[in-house]
């Protein structure tokens, strides 16, 4: 029997388990992204989105798609817009760093730990790379990748992704000098040796991260979510569907940077001499 949620949205097989490992249903994804709208809608703006589907659940196929059906980016603003596009399979929502793929609103690092690696070590690398931001003077907010990793976003002056990888390169190999035992800059993962990976490569044009908030097609169904410092030894399983389906209704705060300082990267580039190449002529320093 087909469910019927915010007016007239019809959800095809609510009952589909999802994940099987927990017997999380569609249903049960459509209730999670239900009470997540408000914060997720806030990140999403206008923003061209990118969504990953899996029809019949995470054991079955899946695939990527950044275009509607009728041709255009895909972009969410209503609530009823958002469960529509989950009613056909999605899970994951991935967005650019800034309201267009040209111009970044946020630089990034993404630290991914080899299988070898634990949560500690993690945690040991996005402590050095917080005390690094604030000693330049840069804000930062942190989330957890949704899977073994952390994510570090940094609000920035509207950049070209030339310019903010460069900047986020040069952070990343300040890192791997100062803790080679622990930290990788390696893009091959057979040199990676079981460290931490800061990938830099994020910051690149038509990138995309995955969106605070979004559930991740693990077993658990963990979700991409944001931390506060003192949460970090927390690590990342705890944030599931099914944890926040326990929890009493409340309002969740959106992932923005809006209200923190945005870094402007000409004076970081000054101060350190890093070489950012652009892609445009129009960028001016």
């Amino acid at each position: 029997m087909p469910n019927f949620v915010n007016g007239d949205l019809r959800i095809p097989h609510p009952e589909r388990i999802l994940f099987p490992q927990i017997g999380l249903t569609r249903r049960d994804l459509v209730e999670y992204y239900r009470r997540m709208a408000p914060p997720l809608l806030t990140e999403a703006g206008n923003k061209p989105l990118t969504v990953r589907r899996w029809p019949h659940g995470i054991l079955g196929p899946t695939f990527y798609q950044k275009h509607q059906p009728e041709g255009g980016p895909i972009r969410v603003h209503t609530v009823h817009e958002l469960l529509r596009w989950v009613g056909q399979g999605v899970i994951e929502w991935h967005a650019p760093l800034g309201s267009t793929y040209r111009q970044h609103e946020w630089a990034v690092l993404d630290l991914d730990p080899e299988p070898q690696a634990s949560w500690h070590d993690v945690v040991a690398v996005a402590t050095m790379v917080t005390t690094l931001l604030r000693e330049v003077g840069w804000s930062y907010v942190m989330k957890t990748s949704g899977q073994d990793g952390l994510h570090i976003f940094c609000p920035i002056e509207p950049a070209e992704p030339p310019v903010v990888t460069a900047v986020m390169k040069y952070f990343a190999e300040l890192m791997a000098a100062a803790a080679p035992d622990l930290v990788t800059v390696e893009r091959l993962k057979s040199k990676r040796q079981g460290r931490v990976y800061v990938d830099y490569l994020q910051n690149g044009a038509h990138r995309t991260m995955v969106m605070a908030y979004s559930v991740r097609a693990t077993p658990d169904a963990r979700i991409s979510w944001p931390l506060m410092p003192d949460q970090l030894s927390l690590g990342p399983a705890r944030w599931t569907v099914g944890w926040v389906l326990d929890q009493p209704p409340t309002s969740w705060p959106p992932f923005d940077g809006s209200v923190l300082p945005p870094a402007a990267l000409q004076d970081t580039v000054r101060r350190f001499g890093i070489r950012a190449e652009t892609s445009t002529a129009a960028w001016k320093w």
